[in-house]
């Protein structure tokens, strides 16, 4: 009888799986241990074996009622379960991503604030009921014979899809601007109905505060705008205030009172589906990403994800935008207003767009009377693939 077999004599079936249960742990803990050498080793970093301890988590907070860890090969805490079972301790952490322990509290630390670059400042603004911080990104220097340039974004973006252009107008020195509006990137994010709603006139109000925070009211400037909602606002205050700016410009947008919602947007929409879709943190990016020709890159991806990872609010602010838009009827107003303007209304188009067809541009254009400038290999977010040539385009006007 072999020596395995001599081992078991006297044990019940349940004892012999048991025994089996934990050879095989042994054999995975072994296996995972090598594995995880080897990439410390190819990777030059130390493994790891579990999720690191952050220093400013070594004591626990005060009024905690779990002190002990719910991570790790002892956790103890309440939810300690959740990484004693043989899945998540079977699991191997690739050391690509540096939250290593690989969970939404440690992703967040990775990416919080990674996006507020040197062009950035906060300015506060008095609403009726609250304050609200607006953070901004500045480029290039005041000029008494140019027009700033104001940089005006959609729901699910913020001011980071215009960091490219913002870089490409930095080169010739060209004073630009472009702002989170609150519920978006790094401003505040006020709940829906207590002292802010998401409505016509409070993001119009928003707007003229940060021009006037940013003394750029009486200076006429060059209102550039593109994406879903938030903007169709600002396209319908212009067209009401045409002698408040020199240019209004367009990028990819609904320019049609026939045009419809991408179906993402209309699940904000949705009774029982709204409060789930509203916490899915990476859905901005998919949106952003899905209306062109080219995959967004991770640290892109990471400024649209951060707000709803870190809060409910940005979510909430999504349905509750989307509940108070009277979309259509938008739509006709601003082309109505647009007829009006003569020739201070302009059009930059990507062609490549897979949610918009460019013949809404250009039936806008005949319409109002607005210069066209096509971008072909440009999708939704023409001035993130083509920033280069939105710039050149921004310094004709």
């Amino acid at each position: 009888m072999s020596e395995g077999s001599e081992a078991t004599d006297g044990m019940s079936k349940r004892e012999r799986r048991e025994q089996l249960a934990r050879e095989r742990e042994e054999r995975i803990r072994e296996k995972r241990r090598k594995r995880l050498e080897e990439l410390a080793e190819r990777e030059g970093t130390a493994p790891m074996g579990t999720a690191p301890v952050q220093d400013n988590q070594s004591e626990p907070a005060e009024g905690m009622a779990m002190p002990k860890g719910n991570y790790g090969e002892d956790a103890s805490g309440l939810f300690g379960w959740v990484n004693q079972n043989p899945s998540s301790k079977n699991a191997v952490y690739m050391p690509a991503f540096k939250g290593d322990g690989g969970n939404t509290g440690e992703m967040v630390r990775q990416i919080r604030g990674r996006g507020k670059t040197g062009e950035g400042m906060e300015v506060t603004i008095k609403m009726p009921k609250t304050e609200l911080q607006i953070y901004v990104r500045k480029v290039g220097t005041q000029k008494s014979n140019l027009a700033p340039i104001v940089l005006v974004h959609g729901l699910l973006a913020n001011s980071w899809c215009y960091k490219e252009l913002l870089d490409e107008l930095e080169k010739t020195d060209r004073e630009a601007y472009a702002f989170d509006f609150p519920g978006c990137g790094y401003s505040t994010w006020p709940q829906p109905g207590v002292g802010f709603s998401f409505t016509q006139e409070a993001i119009t109000e928003v707007f003229e505060k940060v021009l006037s925070s940013l003394e750029l009211e009486a200076r006429e400037p060059i209102v550039v705008t593109q994406g879903y909602i938030h903007n169709q606002y600002i396209n319908l205050w212009a067209t009401k205030n045409p002698d408040r700016i020199s240019k209004l410009v367009l990028l990819n947008q609904p320019l049609s009172p026939k045009s419809k919602l991408p179906f993402v947007l209309q699940q904000y929409r949705l009774p029982l589906v709204a409060p789930f879709v509203a916490q899915d943190a990476v859905r901005a990016e998919r949106f952003l990403e899905g209306g062109g020709p080219y995959q967004m890159t991770i640290d892109d991806a990471a400024r649209y994800r951060e707000p709803f990872l870190e809060s409910m609010m940005p979510g909430l602010g999504l349905i509750d935008a989307m509940k108070n838009i009277d979309f259509n009827a938008n739509l006709q107003q601003v082309v109505d207003g647009a007829a009006k303007m003569k020739d201070k209304v302009a059009i930059v188009w990507g062609s490549s767009d897979k949610y918009l067809d460019i013949s809404e541009g250009r039936e806008f254009s005949q319409l109002s009377g607005a210069k066209f400038r096509e971008i072909d290999n440009a999708g939704f977010m023409v001035q993130s693939d083509w920033p280069s040539r939105v710039a050149d385009f921004l310094r004709e006007l």
